[in-house]
């Protein structure tokens, strides 16, 4: 009962800058004397905190702390105590003695802060939280909570995703009591659903690559496609993506009556990306994260090509393909009081499909203008994450809806095809909303926007005598999605 704990301790000289932690459920810590430093008659008040990272702990004298960060535990409730300060040593004066104030009188006093660990239940406008219950004992006295000048409003965080307004009342010069006077969400937070938006754009690319190149060919035969991708989504800030996909199946042709060639395919395909979010704030310090993404799912493409005259023809096509996306996202700068950096592991089901048209017109000199217009859809379904931090996120289902129209201009030079083509695309939705602790939603990034895209490629035969075709592309993209990607694709007639 007559333990004494200093951040510092001097003789001759100031005893500053000392920290303090006192976290879990230490043993043997009750009724103990505790100082940010210790020495006199010099300076024992200036830079000294106190990290206060548990509750119900009782001790016997708090004293020489300018700053005093308060941190609600896991099992934190309104209505409860943090730290009781009361008389254990009998016939000393300063047994039983919260002083907030500097040593020698100058008047100053300490800085309370005060945050909640993620996992407690949500405190709401007007719950309070007694931070130091000082009341002295009636037989030994003491001189129960000192305060001069004590700062009377403060702001905390709940986890990484809600914001506190408190006000800091000393009460009778007994209790130390924040009193909640607003919540709102922490506006960094918006970081989170920069990550999940990440998936969805996995898997548009890797719709990209089916439409691209799965629907490109006809006839019977295998192929094979790699893609490799790195792009910008301007969503408000911004993320950044690097990925690759993967892309094999097999197809098939046939004859529909005199109407035209059918030809099917069915496919497997994979994507894997990693991918850094920025998001700026008027008021408030950015935010970057980042993680990786991938997919894994199969599908079917169909296309028709309409018998039409010796000039050209047109085509329809279709395709729709489903599988699971994850995503995992990590920031080290979107932190709770504790500086802990908040990170999640979502997983979800995918499906993306399209429809499309357009019209071939041949030119003398094996050449060939093909104009087309495509409407893709893809979505990603909702996921609910507990941060590392505590905190529970909900994310919505995001949905992508882009229309493309465009045109790509081939012609051939021996065994070589060569291809170059412009598209405009613009994505309608791409909005990925989320809420937190149910009841508070977090400001949504999008992927709304127009993106300019040109293509250049060619595709050659390697060897008369095998029906192998190889083919080589990139694609540049400008606008809301700026980037670059690039393919080679191996295809096998049977």
């Amino acid at each position: 009962n007559d333990q004494s704990i200093a951040g510092g301790d001097s003789n001759q000289g100031n005893a500053i800058y000392n920290t303090v932690t006192i976290s879990g459920a230490p043993i043997g810590l009750n009724n103990a004397r505790v100082a940010g430093g210790s020495s006199s008659p010099t300076d024992s008040f200036t830079g000294n905190t106190l990290n206060f990272r548990t509750s119900g702990l009782t001790l016997d004298t708090l004293k020489n702390f300018e700053y005093l960060n308060f941190y609600g535990p896991a099992g934190l409730k309104a209505g409860d105590t943090m730290l009781t300060v009361a008389t254990a040593v009998n016939n000393d004066p300063a047994s039983g003695t919260a002083d907030l104030t500097e040593y020698n009188g100058n008047g100053r006093s300490s800085v309370v802060a005060f945050d909640v660990d993620g996992f407690a239940t949500p405190l709401q406008a007007g719950d309070t939280v007694t931070l130091i219950d000082a009341r002295p004992a009636v037989t030994t006295g003491g001189s129960g909570l000192i305060t001069n000048n004590l700062n009377r409003t403060a702001e905390g965080l709940h986890g990484v995703t809600l914001k506190y307004n408190f006000d800091i009342d000393a009460q009778n010069n007994q209790l130390l009591v924040a009193r909640v006077t607003g919540v709102e969400v922490n506006k960094q937070a918006k970081a989170l659903s920069e990550g999940y938006l990440a998936g969805l754009a996995l898997v548009n690319r890797g719709a990209d690559v089916a439409v691209g190149h799965g629907l490109s060919r006809r006839g019977n035969g295998v192929f094979a496609v790699i893609d490799g991708d790195s792009s910008r989504y301007n969503t408000g800030s911004h993320v950044d993506a690097d990925s690759f996909s993967l892309l094999a199946g097999i197809s098939g042709g046939t004859p529909v009556s005199a109407a035209g060639t059918l030809t099917l395919t069915g496919f497997v395909g994979y994507g894997r990306g990693g991918y850094g979010t920025y998001n700026s704030f008027a008021n408030a310090a950015s935010v970057t994260g980042g993680g990786d993404s991938e997919y894994v799912g199969a599908g079917v493409l169909a296309r028709l090509d309409i018998a039409g005259a010796d000039e050209g023809h047109p085509y329809a096509e279709a395709h729709f393909q489903g599988g699971i996306v994850k995503t995992d996202f990590s920031s080290g700068n979107l932190t709770n009081g504790t500086g802990q950096g908040a990170s999640y592991d979502s997983s979800s089901r995918y499906y993306s499909a399209h429809i499309g048209a357009g019209y071939i017109r041949n030119f003398a000199g094996d050449k060939e203008l093909d104009l087309y217009a495509k409407y893709l859809f893809a979505r990603c379904g909702g996921d609910s994450v507990r941060l590392n931090t505590g905190d529970d996120v909900s994310f919505d289902a995001v949905n992508s809806s882009r229309l493309r129209v465009g045109g790509r201009y081939v012609w051939k030079a021996g065994n070589v095809r060569y291809y170059a083509g412009l598209a405009w695309e613009y994505e309608f939705d791409g909005e990925a909303n989320a809420t937190v602790y149910g009841f508070m939603p977090l400001d949504a990034p999008d992927m709304v926007g127009g993106t300019g895209i040109l293509e250049l490629g060619l595709s050659f035969t390697p060897s008369e005598t095998r029906p192998l075709v190889i083919d080589l592309g990139v694609k540049g993209y400008a606008g809301k999605r700026e980037g670059i990607s690039g393919n080679i694709r191996f295809e096998y007639m049977l």
